[in-house]
């Protein structure tokens, strides 16, 4: 019988697959794979499915912690979603999931992969996944949980980004700064999250 981290294991492999597939096909669309924008980062694919499972629990469990509520629906946030592989994580986590993604193309994508079940797709488009650039995005603060793996190439940019996103998040909401180069831990309205590196929550305005 597998355990836990066999488990997971099994499922990352099966990532690792399909994150593959997805960039192979997506790099065979023109536009796509060499990008619209040159400051942007194509499709990254998830490089632990195991620790990124983990720290959304981890995160899930604090914040309902401290808001004292058992079951609470909390609003995931990824930033450059890609095809949606991270989403389907977090969902799988118990969040409910959105994503924001700057090439349309890979959007596509990331609406049919991560379209719910339960509802008809007939005529329906999936509102979970917004077609925009992440650097102008006005909507941060509706987001208990904000994750990112380095989605812009330009590292001005991306410190300019960072800070926007500092700005906006509203206070309680957990950032998940993967890929390095994050600027929370020297900004004193953040505070990161015992055990959780690069996993910083928002405690002032």
């Amino acid at each position: 019988m597998l355990g836990y981290k066999d488990n997971y294991r099994c499922f990352e492999e099966v990532l690792r697959q399909y994150n593959s597939y997805f960039q192979r096909k997506l790099g065979s669309i023109p536009g796509v794979y060499k990008k619209s924008n040159k400051d942007y980062y194509c499709f990254i694919p998830a490089y632990s499915a195991i620790e990124i499972m983990d720290t959304l629990r981890m995160v899930r469990k604090h914040i309902c912690k401290k808001r004292q509520i058992s079951q609470l629906q909390l609003k995931f946030l990824d930033c450059g979603c890609g095809i949606g592989n991270i989403m389907l994580l977090a969902k799988s986590a118990g969040y409910e999931v959105y994503g924001i993604e700057y090439e349309k193309a890979v959007c596509e994508v990331a609406r049919d992969l991560t379209w719910d079940r339960s509802s008809p797709r007939r005529g329906r488009k999936n509102d979970a996944i917004i077609h925009g650039d992440i650097t102008t995005f006005e909507h941060y603060a509706d987001y208990d949980v904000i994750y990112y793996y380095t989605p812009i190439k330009n590292y001005d940019k991306r410190k300019c980004w960072t800070a926007k996103l500092a700005n906006d998040a509203k206070i309680g909401s957990v950032i998940l700064s993967y890929g390095g180069s994050n600027h929370f831990s020297n900004d004193a309205r953040f505070k990161i999250l015992p055990k959780m590196y690069t996993v910083y929550e928002k405690v002032a305005s």
